[in-house]
């Protein structure tokens, strides 16, 4: 079982057998023309996501209509992955405009950007899904089991080409973070009936956690949810662009759906 999807609720022995059961709903869209081919959501009421790319190299990789977004520039550096550079963009802060923060995630317009270089001063959803996870009862727990303070969060999967050992390793869409929960939801997936928890955690960047119904303790207000995460995301278009950037007249790589 892909851990992944089991933090949204799609707990299937195969990847195949999620997409196979997707592919059977009515919650199906084209959210691009790529290449020849398409690409195509698979939507949950519970906001659970699927993206199969119809074309090659015919990528499946899961995602969340999530709540919260930065501000970022986004460069797709392939059909599924993308870097994501994190852009200050309070006033206040005093490195407002500037990037503060890099992370890879599997993005949603990915296959639509990949050929269009970076697209500046993007709102862009992020969300963790969860992939070994851990939930301390508060604080004082979980600097006990790890000597750490929680409200961490470490994009590792972005260090292959921003980090030290830049080069020497592929990059991929993994973080590590630590939080406590200022607010948690169980919510439940359509296609399955299977509960997932969608948490808010006391961490430096605003961000969509999503984690499984059986982790222990309930991660309710005030515990501490820690552990390995995959990051997805999804470009956010303005009003009147439609559901996505890439979709009609507002394609992100035209610049229609950028701005600042």
């Amino acid at each position: 079982m892909t851990s992944d999807l089991k933090s949204i609720g799609l707990d299937y022995p195969r990847w195949q057998d999620a997409i196979e059961a997707a592919i059977n709903t009515e919650h199906l869209s084209v959210i691009g023309e790529v290449r020849g081919g398409q690409l195509v959501r698979f939507e949950d009421p519970s906001g659970a996501r699927l993206h199969v790319l119809g074309v090659e190299p015919f990528s499946t990789f899961a995602g969340f209509a999530g709540l919260t977004q930065v501000t970022a520039h986004v460069s797709a550096l392939d059909d599924v992955l993308a870097l994501i550079e994190i852009v200050a963009d309070d006033p206040s802060h005093p490195d407002f405009d500037k990037v503060v923060a890099t992370a890879t995630c599997h993005l949603a317009q990915s296959p639509l950007l990949v050929d269009e270089g970076t697209q500046t001063f993007e709102h862009v959803n992020l969300a963790a899904l969860g992939v070994e996870v851990a939930v301390d009862v508060d604080a004082t727990a979980f600097e006990a089991r790890t000597g750490e303070r929680p409200g961490g969060v470490r994009f590792t999967g972005a260090e292959a080409v921003t980090g030290a050992a830049a080069g020497t390793k592929a990059p991929d869409a993994s973080a590590t973070m630590s939080g406590v929960v200022n607010s948690a939801t169980k919510r439940t997936n359509s296609l399955t009936g299977q509960e997932f928890w969608l948490l808010h955690l006391d961490v430096p960047l605003p961000i969509d956690v999503l984690v499984p119904a059986e982790v222990t303790p309930a991660p309710e207000p005030g515990t501490v949810v820690s552990g390995t995460f995959l990051l997805a995301g999804e470009v956010i278009a303005p009003q009147g662009c439609g559901d996505s950037c890439g979709d009609g007249g507002c394609s992100c790589g035209s610049g229609g759906c950028g701005g600042h």
